[in-house]
């Protein structure tokens, strides 16, 4: 029984306890977690993995484009690229987001 609705026992049942204590547990870590910046760190590297494949959808832009005799900011490129980059952002759930983070 997790609760003593006839008033027999007058401490929580261990099971309440149990998760109560959990859950400051998980309150202190979070806090201990912001404290050393792992919100910050993880902003950081999210970005930089985006400015990275934004680096990469450029050079593959212009490769391609040189080989096509195309010019990298004619209309056909920019579509490709940007179509790439739609495709890549559109939240695929079977596949993480860029750095991980959700």
């Amino acid at each position: 029984m997790l609760v003593d609705t006839a008033g027999l026992h007058p401490a929580p049942a261990p099971l309440v306890s149990l998760h109560l204590a959990q859950r400051q547990q998980l309150v202190r870590a979070a806090e201990a977690a912001v404290r050393a910046g792992v919100e910050t760190a993880m902003t950081d590297l999210h970005e930089a993995y985006q400015d990275r494949a934004l680096d990469v959808a450029e050079m593959v832009a212009a490769d391609l484009a040189a080989e096509l005799g195309l010019d990298p900011n004619s209309p056909q490129v920019i579509g490709a690229v940007g179509r790439a980059l739609a495709r890549l952002d559109g939240g695929n759930a079977d596949r993480p987001a860029i750095g991980g983070v959700a």
